[in-house]
């Protein structure tokens, strides 16, 4: 049995290319077999995802490294 970890954060922030944001994290997901919501917008994010602990890392290394949004 694997377990799920579940990372659930919001964050005002001002985010340039929401779509591009939205594309990377949807494919990250799909590829990962991630669930949950994806909110973006240029203010900010709001999140909620489960899955394998290394697959979420990879979410959040996107938003810090490739977006400068700190987690």
């Amino acid at each position: 049995m694997s377990s799920v970890t579940i990372v659930t954060f919001y964050k005002v922030v001002s985010i340039e290319n929401v779509h591009k944001l939205k594309r990377e994290v949807e494919r990250i997901a799909f590829k990962e077999n991630l669930s949950g919501t994806f909110f973006a917008t240029p203010q900010g994010i709001n999140t909620t995802l489960a899955g394998k602990r290394n697959s979420l890392e990879k979410v959040l290394i996107l938003l810090e490294e490739t977006f400068k949004i700190k987690t």
